[in-house]
């Protein structure tokens, strides 16, 4: 007897990147997140992961978030490497004043400098060079809310009224039309 594995097969693909991501890491990270709040470019996930690892925390992928880590780095970690991203860019910062990222990315921290983005041998994990799914594929195309059912008995009902109705304000609108044409011609020719 021949089984079909369909979504379990899947189940089972996806299992390494819940099992990396449910380990014991408490915080959770969103990498786009942080980029929009100091306002500078989103780089390679792997070199924010190298960061973390060199700095000697532990770090995970989600499979929650495409953009998604889980460290247990403190947040003065965090923000000293969104710094260190920053220096490394060379890009100016226009924050407004009195924002979040301005206060984060003007305070000086000794963490700035320890900071290191050199490729770590473990920043790009196993399952991800084996390109194992790390989301699930939509079933088919456009899989998502789709109109009502078209499996009514009053099918063939509601084609006639379609039909009937097809053209239906031209021929309100050529009736007055016509109306209006033919009271001139009736006045103009004074037989009535």
């Amino acid at each position: 007897m021949r089984r079909s594995l369909g979504p379990s097969l899947a189940w089972w693909a996806c299992c390494p990147w819940c099992w990396r991501s449910c380990r014991t890491l408490p915080l959770y990270y969103e990498l786009a997140r942080l980029c929009n709040i100091t306002k500078q470019s989103q780089g390679k996930v792997t070199l924010y992961l190298s960061a973390l690892l060199n700095a000697g925390y532990r770090v995970s992928l989600t499979h929650a978030n495409k953009h998604g880590i889980k460290t247990d780095a403190p947040n003065t970690f965090i923000w000293a490497m969104m710094r260190a991203w920053a220096r490394k860019e060379g890009r100016k910062s226009n924050l407004s004043d009195g924002s979040p990222g301005k206060t984060i990315m003007e305070k000086k921290d000794d963490l700035d400098d320890t900071v290191n983005f050199e490729e770590h041998p473990l920043a790009n994990p196993e399952s991800r060079k084996n390109s194992l799914k790390r989301f699930q594929m939509n079933p088919e195309a456009n899989w998502g809310p789709k109109m009502r059912s078209k499996t009514s008995t009053l099918k063939n009902m509601e084609n006639r009224k379609k039909i009937k109705n097809q053209g239906k304000y031209t021929k309100k609108k050529l009736s007055e039309e016509g109306d209006s044409t033919s009271k001139k011609l009736r006045t103009d020719d004074g037989s009535s």
